[in-house]
Parts: C-alpha cells; structure tokens; sequence
C-alpha cells in the first residue's frame, strides 16, 4: 500500500512539474508593428436587426450576409492604413416577423481600397474604418475582430454585429 502511495506522489509531482505555465509565454500585443503583413479574409459576416414599433407591436426585420469564396488580402502597414484587394461571395437573407422578403447572393470586387485602422493593446480594440472592433483573437498567424452597436434610426432600434476573421500569408 506504501509502495502505490510513493508511486502516486511521484506521478502528481511529474504531472504537475510538466504544466506548463500560461505566464511563461508573454501575450502577443496588439501593435501596429505586430499587426503588419498580409492577411487573407476566411470568414465575413454581418446581422442587423431592427425593431419598429407598429401600434403598440413589435415587428422584427432581420438582414444576415455572409461572406463565402474568398479571394481577399487586407495588408496592415505599420502608418496605420490597410490596402484592402480581391473579392468575394456575399450570401444574404432578409425576414420581416420571421418570413423571407429577399435573399440572394453578389460577388464583391474590392480594388486596393486604402482605410485606416489604430490599435489599443490595453482595451483590446481596433478602429477599422471608423468603426470599433474588439479584438477576440490576435497572434503571430491570426486576427479575429467583432464589432456590435445598437442605435436608434428614424424611432427604430437597431443592432448590428459582425465578425471578420483572418489568417496571416
């Protein structure tokens, strides 16, 4: 019985001298500097949903595009500009109160159009465009960024997120 308890200390010492620990690999930072280089689009996608208030009833409109077939690279340049370039599918759908109005698909063509972008590590955002990303995922091979806003238009309440995800070529 000794001998099963000496063997069990030694194998929770082992196991535990083998974790590794998170803080030996300090985070990757989200600079302008790291950022730089080219990324390729893998994944695109966009909702909103408006509310608008028909006589005391809701009446939900729902738009989804989603972004398929990508043959495009963003380049981050260290100034603080992104050049983006290719193009894509875009697959949308729209519902009025849960039934399909529209729904169809276009390609996308985007010719080197430059936009700006800044980083904050600390918050762990991106202004891209003039819109706020916060950064889910960034390291030295990908960049995942969502944004989500809610605002009024025109008396309607409105919330749109969106996802863009990229990998490092």
């Amino acid at each position: 019985m000794k001998l099963v308890k000496k063997i069990f200390v030694v194998m929770m010492i082992v196991s535990l001298a083998a974790c590794k620990s998170d803080d030996d690999n300090p985070s990757y930072e989200l600079t302008n500097a790291n950022l730089t280089g080219t990324y390729e689009v893998t994944m695109l996608t966009n909702t909103e949903i408006e509310t608008t208030d028909v006589n005391g009833l809701d009446i939900i409109t729902e738009y989804t595009s989603i972004g398929d077939t990508f043959q495009l690279n963003i380049v981050f340049t260290d100034s603080g500009t992104t050049i983006l370039d290719g193009e894509y599918r875009n697959s949308y759908t729209e519902t009025v109160a849960g039934q399909l109005i529209d729904q169809g698909s276009e390609i996308i063509v985007v010719e080197n159009e430059t936009i700006n972008y800044s980083v904050n590590n600390s918050t762990n955002t991106m202004i891209l465009d003039g819109e706020l990303y916060s950064v889910s995922l960034f390291n030295e091979n990908e960049l995942r960024i969502t944004s989500e806003e809610i605002y009024v238009e025109n008396g309607n309440d409105i919330v749109s997120t969106s996802e863009i995800r990229m990998i490092r070529i």
